[in-house]
């Protein structure tokens, strides 16, 4: 239960989900995504961005320090941004996809990095409420079982010293 705790803290999931979602905009469009793992990650942001209606880890910003913001590669074989000025964002940071840049009034503004936080928090709990439901249900059944045991043990009892009495 104690790791369960560790893993469960607020600061360490925190930790984990920026650790993660940085990692996934560091390989977006630069062309270095070498194993199944990377391309999951790629996959990863943009399921991510669509599911939690954001964009970046904070907001839309966090994509001009990005490989694809810098305009470093390219993604899908086309090029990612105007070389001289952050421009452009993935499809997937705004809600209408046809041309995403930070000039659209479709940008999703949320922070990934919170809701995504506040979802792995929910759902943490919904564990944590679930395995303390299934403790208490252990117990009343063992209880249970107690009592039944000790009816019969009871009645064993009675019944050896009855036959032990007419032996007598």
């Amino acid at each position: 239960m104690a790791y369960l705790g560790h893993v469960a803290s607020k600061e360490n999931v925190t930790s984990r989900v920026t650790c993660a979602l940085s990692r996934g905009l560091s390989l977006y469009g630069n062309g270095t995504a070498k194993d199944l793992h990377d391309h999951s990650m790629l996959d990863a942001i943009q399921v991510i961005q669509l599911k939690f209606d954001c964009c970046g880890l904070n907001n839309y910003t966090d994509w001009k320090t990005s490989p694809f913001g810098k305009g470093e590669g390219t993604l899908f074989g086309l090029q990612t941004f105007n070389q001289d000025r952050f421009e452009t964002l993935p499809d997937t940071c705004c809600t209408n996809s046809q041309y995403c840049s930070i000039h659209s009034d479709y940008i999703r503004h949320g922070s990934c990095v919170a809701r995504l936080d506040k979802q792995i928090a929910k759902d943490i709990e919904s564990a944590l409420k679930l395995s303390g439901i299934i403790v208490g249900l252990s117990t009343i059944v063992g209880l249970l079982m107690l009592g039944y045991y000790l009816k019969l043990w009871t009645k064993w009892k009675r019944t050896y010293k009855l036959e032990e009495l007419q032996r007598n």
